[in-house]
């Protein structure tokens, strides 16, 4: 997946601030593979590949208590996405289908914690998050035999509540640019979801 993200931060008053997040992406699925049973034994296979487009924006506002040499941030932050998934034919074969374009929209919002170290160049950090999402569209597939013959089938999506740790750390290799790494882990809220763990790098630039 390729991102194109853009941050905007403001400091309204002292310990308090208010961002702006922007990011287009697109994801390119190179193997999509289908299999179907053929009989007791025969499975027939389907490959098709396709690009994803995707684009999302969230606004946030906290603020910073000074702990000795340590920060403490509460903060909320409401979140938009949308995404795209192209239409595409499966190779040509007795089983194969046509997908139609494919779209989904989500709203969450955010209330999170993060504990980091306020001094120095190479600061550690910890966090905790609680996401509520609480517009979730279906999720709709059109698929038929052909372009003309498609067919739409539609799976209903509920609210959903998360909670995410991760923990990290960040390096101010220069003036304004700053190198991170930070590992998270979350899990599903009210059911018995198991954890799901990411890694991260990346770089920021300030202007």
């Amino acid at each position: 997946m390729v991102q194109h993200p853009v941050h905007v931060a403001a400091n309204p008053f002292a310990g308090a601030t208010v961002g702006l997040s922007l990011l287009y992406g697109r994801a390119s699925y190179g193997r999509i593979e289908r299999r179907t049973p053929l009989g007791a034994v025969a499975a027939g296979r389907a490959k098709g590949e396709t690009d994803a487009p995707m684009a999302a924006a969230r606004v946030g506002v906290g603020y910073t208590f000074a702990l000795g040499d340590w920060a403490l941030s509460p903060g909320v932050a409401l979140t938009y996405a949308h995404a795209r998934t192209d239409g595409y034919a499966e190779a040509t074969g007795p089983i194969s289908l046509v997908y139609g374009d494919a779209t989904a929209t989500g709203l969450k919002g955010t209330a999170g914690l993060r504990l980091a170290l306020a001094k120095g160049n190479l600061r550690p950090h910890l966090g905790a998050a609680v996401e509520h999402e609480f517009r979730r569209s279906p999720t709709a597939v059109r698929v038929g035999p052909t372009t003309d013959l498609l067919a739409r089938h539609e799976r209903g999506r509920g609210d959903r509540d998360l909670l995410r740790l991760d923990a990290g750390l960040s390096w101010q290799a220069a003036p304004g640019v700053t190198a991170a790494a930070s590992v998270s882990a979350e899990r599903d809220l009210g059911g018995n979801g198991t954890w799901r763990p990411q890694a991260r790098l990346g770089v920021t630039v300030g202007f």
